[in-house]
C-alpha cells in the first residue's frame, strides 16, 4: 500500500464514529491473521480440490451459432497467432510468450526476469524451476496429460516490461503498483483465456483444423493448470480474473466437446476440468470482492458472473445450488445498483459500461437457459444458510412462477443499456471515451480491427517503438477497441427486435443459443430525444473567451442542423448532440461509483466532436493504470480534456490511483439541437461553457471567475497500453 493510499483510507477512518472504526479495524486484524495461517497452508502442502461433481449441462448449440460473417483472413491470421502463443494484448504487439521471453519495455523500463527454461521434459521435472514443492507432484500428473511438442507458456509474466511474478508465493502476496513500470494487468488480461473461446469460434468456422483446435484448448488449459496451482501466483490475486478466466473456459468447452469426433477431450480431461471449475468457484466464493463499505463494482459483478456459470455448467448439490441462487440474487441486485433507470452505469465510463453491459447481458441470457431446463429446480430447493447474505426464495427479486423471471425494471434496463451503447456512437462507428478504458471485455467473439503493416502500426504507435517481431511490410492486426458494435448485437439477441447489425450475427447468434432462445419483450424507448431545456439563470463571470472551430478548416462540408437529435443521460451527466453527419458529447456528471470516482476522470465541461466521421477532438482515454503513476494521473488530469482550465487547478483530486476526491457541480442551463450551456463549481471555481452549433462552424463561449485558459487535448488513447504519437 503507497503512502497516498494509507492517508486516504486513514482518513476516511476518522470520519467513522468510534464503534464503526474499532469494528473496521478489528475486522481488517482478523483478516490478516487468517489470512496469514492459510497463507503458510498453502505453502506446506497441495492446494488442489479433486471433486465428485462433474460438467453435466451444456447452454450452447455449436450448429446455432453464426460464424458466415467472421472475418475469414482476421479469423485464420489470430488462429495461427493462439496457436503459436503470440498474444497482442493491451499494447504489447503480439509477442510470444514463453519462459525465453525478451522484453521490449514500456517506456524505457526493462526487467531481465525470464526463467529461460529451455528443456521440458515429459516427467515435468522442469516444473521444480517455478513451483513449490508441495505443489509438484499434482501439476505432473497435468503436464504428463499434455501433448509432446507442446510449447509452454508462461503465465506469470508481465510480457511489456519483463517483471515476472512469482506462483511460488501466494496470491495475496503479490506487487501491485510496487515496481515502476510492472503491471500485473498484463499477465492477467492473458489468464481470462478469452483467446480460447475465439478459438472455439475458429473451431466452427474451419472444420478441416478442428482437431488442431481442440488439440491446442486441451493443452493450454492443462498448461495454465499446472503452472498455476489454486492459490499461488499473481493468476488467482483478482477475483474478477478468475471469474472471467473460468467463464471462457467452460464455454469453450461447451463447443469444443460437441465437435470433438476424435475424442480429444476424452474423460480424463472431463473430469480435470470438472475439478478446476469447482476449484474456481469454491474460490470465488470464498474471495468475493465486496464489503459493507467499499465500492460494490464491476469486480464484483464479474465475480458473481463467474460463479453463476460454474453453478450453472456442475451438476447439481446443496453447494452448488446455493451458488447458483446466490449468483441470481446478486446478479440482480448489481443490476439495480450499478445501472440506473436510463440504463447508464454508475462508473461514469463509457467502456466501463460495455464491459458490466456484457457481463448482464451474457448472464441473464445464461439465466434464461437455466430456468428452460433441469437446473431451474435448484433455484427453488437450495439452503439459503450455507452462504451468508442469500436470501430464501420468499425473498428474492425473481418469480420462478413467471415466465420473465426478472422483474420489471430489470427488463427495461437491459435494453437501456444497448440503447445507450448506440447512441454514444459516432459516425466512424467508435463510442466516445469517457472516464477510464481498461480494454476490460467478458466474452470477445467476433474479431473487430483493422490489418496494417507492421511500418504503419509502428508509425501509428507510441507503444510499438522498441517492437520488432517481423518484417515492416507484413500485415499486422490492429484491434479496434472502441467499436462497441459487438455489445449491441449480443443485446440485440437477448431482446425482441429485429434491428441489429448483421455484421456481428455471431454474437446475436451466440446469445440466443445460451438464452435458449427465449426473448425480452420490452417497448423502444425513445424518451431521451428532442430535448429541449432551459433554466433561469443570471450569474455573470469576470473572465471570457470565444473560439470558433470552423468545419471548413478541415475540409469538411456543412451540417443539416435540422436532423441533429440531443440525448441527455441526466443520470451519467453525459450529453450528446448527433446526427449521421455530426457527433458533439458533452460531459457534466459526476465521479461515479457512489463518490469514490475509481474510473472517473476531470473531465467535466469537456467534450468530443466528430463531423462527416472524422474526429476533430478527442478525449485522451487511459493508456495506463498502476505501472507509471503520473502517466496514470497525467490522462486523468483535466489537461488531457478538451475543457477550460484555472492554472494549476485540478477539478478533482488524485487520493490513490484508483479514487478520486472532487466537490465539483455541474448542471445543464440551456440545452436544444444546436445550442448546450452548463455551469460548473468546484471549490471557489466557477465556469460556465456555452457551445452553439451552426451549418459551417461551432462557437464555444466560456466564462470564468478566475484567469484561465482553453485546452484542447492532444494525447490520445485508444485503448490501455496503447498511445498515439501526436502528428
Amino acid at each position: 500500500m503507497g503512502y497516498n493510499t494509507f492517508k486516504y483510507k486513514f482518513r476516511n477512518l476518522l470520519k467513522l464514529p468510534l464503534s464503526e472504526a474499532i469494528g473496521k479495524i478489528n475486522n481488517k486484524i482478523s483478516r490478516k491473521v487468517k489470512d496469514k495461517i492459510n497463507e503458510k497452508k498453502d505453502l506446506k502442502r497441495h492446494t488442489h480440490i479433486e471433486s465428485s461433481l462433474r460438467i453435466s449441462n451444456s447452454f450452447i448449440d455449436s450448429k446455432l451459432i453464426d460464424v458466415s460473417k467472421v472475418d475469414l483472413k482476421a479469423a485464420t491470421y489470430l488462429l495461427d497467432m493462439y496457436l503459436n502463443h503470440y498474444f497482442d494484448l493491451l499494447g504489447s504487439g503480439f509477442v510470444k510468450i514463453d519462459y525465453n521471453l525478451e522484453p521490449f519495455g514500456i517506456e524505457g523500463i526493462k526487467y531481465d526476469m525470464s526463467p529461460k527454461i529451455t528443456e521440458f521434459d515429459c516427467g515435468g521435472e522442469w516444473l521444480s524451476n517455478i513451483l513449490l514443492k508441495p505443489h509438484i507432484n499434482y501439476s505432473k500428473k497435468l503436464w504428463n496429460q499434455i501433448d509432446s511438442g507442446y510449447d509452454p507458456i508462461d503465465w506469470q509474466i508481465d510480457f511489456k516490461s519483463g517483471y515476472r511474478f512469482d506462483q511460488k508465493k501466494w496470491h495475496k502476496n503479490q506487487p501491485i503498483g510496487k515496481h515502476r513500470g510492472v503491471d500485473i494487468k498484463v499477465p492477467w488480461e492473458l489468464m481470462r483465456m478469452q483467446h480460447l473461446l475465439q478459438l472455439s469460434v475458429f473451431a466452427i468456422k474451419f472444420e478441416n483444423r478442428r482437431d488442431e483446435i481442440i488439440k491446442e484448448f486441451k493443452n493450454q488449459v492443462l498448461d495454465f493448470l499446472a503452472a498455476n496451482p489454486l492459490r499461488m501466483g499473481a493468476n488467482w490475486t483478482c477475483t474478477m480474473d478468475v471469474a472471467i478466466r473460468i467463464s471462457n473456459i467452460l464455454l469453450s468447452y461447451d463447443i469444443l466437446r460437441q465437435l470433438d469426433d476424435s475424442d480429444i477431450l476424452d474423460d480424463n480431461f472431463h473430469r480435470i476440468l470438472s475439478s478446476a471449475a469447482y476449484e474456481h468457484g469454491k474460490f470465488i466464493i470464498n474471495n468475493l470482492e465486496w464489503s459493507k463499505t467499499g465500492v460494490i463494482g464491476n469486480h464484483y459483478l464479474s465475480d458473481v458472473a463467474g460463479l453463476l456459470f460454474v453453478s450453472a455448467y456442475l451438476n447439481d448439490s446443496e453447494e452448488t445450488n446455493a451458488w447458483l441462487a446466490f449468483a441470481v440474487q446478486e446478479i440482480i441486485d448489481c443490476f439495480n445498483h450499478q445501472f440506473y433507470e436510463d440504463g447508464t452505469n454508475f462508473e461514469a465510463s463509457t467502456s466501463y459500461h460495455r464491459l458490466s453491459g456484457e457481463l448482464m447481458v451474457y448472464s441473464t441470457a445464461l439465466i434464461y437457459g437455466i430456468i428452460k431446463g433441469s437446473k431451474k429446480k435448484a433455484l427453488e430447493n437450495y439452503d439459503y444458510t450455507l452462504i451468508k447474505r442469500l436470501r430464501p426464495l420468499n425473498k428474492q427479486l425473481y418469480n420462478l412462477e413467471t415466465e420473465e423471471f426478472f422483474p420489471k425494471w430489470y427488463l427495461e434496463r437491459i435494453s437501456k443499456i444497448s440503447d445507450f451503447t448506440e447512441v454514444i456512437t459516432k459516425g466512424n462507428g467508435n463510442i466516445v471515451q469517457i472516464g477510464d478504458n481498461d480494454s476490460g471485455r467478458f466474452i470477445k467473439l467476433t474479431p473487430c480491427g483493422e490489418f496494417i503493416t507492421l511500418k504503419e502500426a509502428k508509425d501509428k504507435y507510441l507503444n510499438l517503438i522498441n517492437y520488432n517481431y517481423g518484417l515492416e511490410d507484413e500485415f499486422y492486426w490492429d484491434e479496434n477497441l472502441l467499436n462497441h458494435d459487438s455489445f449491441i448485437s449480443a443485446a440485440k439477441g437477448l431482446i425482441n427486435t429485429n434491428n441489429h447489425d448483421k455484421k456481428y450475427s455471431l454474437e446475436k447468434s451466440f446469445v440466443e443459443s445460451l438464452s435458449k432462445a427465449y426473448k425480452i419483450k420490452v417497448n423502444k424507448y425513445d424518451n431521451l430525444e428532442t430535448i429541449n431545456m432551459e433554466k433561469y439563470f443570471c450569474k455573470k463571470l469576470a473572465y471570457n473567451q470565444e473560439t470558433i472551430i470552423s468545419f471548413l478548416n478541415y475540409g469538411l462540408k456543412d451540417i443539416a442542423l435540422e436532423k441533429l437529435k440531443v440525448y441527455h443521460y441526466e443520470n451519467f451527466g453525459l450529453t450528446i448532440i448527433k446526427s449521421d453527419e455530426f457527433f458533439l458529447s458533452f460531459m457534466t456528471g459526476g465521479i461515479g461509483q457512489d463518490g469514490n470516482g475509481g474510473h472517473a476522470h476531470n473531465d467535466k465541461l469537456s467534450f468530443e466532436l466528430n463531423v462527416h466521421g472524422y474526429d476533430l477532438f478527442l478525449d485522451a482515454g487511459t493508456y495506463l493504470y498502476t505501472p507509471i503513476v503520473e502517466r496514470r494521473n497525467q490522462f486523468r488530469s483535466v489537461i488531457s480534456h478538451n475543457a477550460p482550465i484555472v492554472e494549476g487547478e485540478e477539478q478533482g483530486s488524485f487520493t490513490t490511483a484508483f479514487s478520486l476526491k472532487s466537490d465539483v457541480r455541474c448542471e445543464i442551463i440551456n440545452l436544444n439541437n444546436t445550442k448546450i450551456k452548463a455551469y460548473m463549481v468546484y471549490k471557489d471555481t466557477e465556469m460556465i461553457r456555452e457551445i452553439s452549433i451552426y451549418v459551417d462552424k461551432i462557437i464555444i463561449n466560456d466564462y470564468c471567475n478566475k484567469k484561465f485558459k482553453v485546452n484542447f487535448n492532444k494525447n490520445y488513447s485508444n485503448g490501455y497500453g496503447k498511445l498515439l504519437k501526436n502528428n
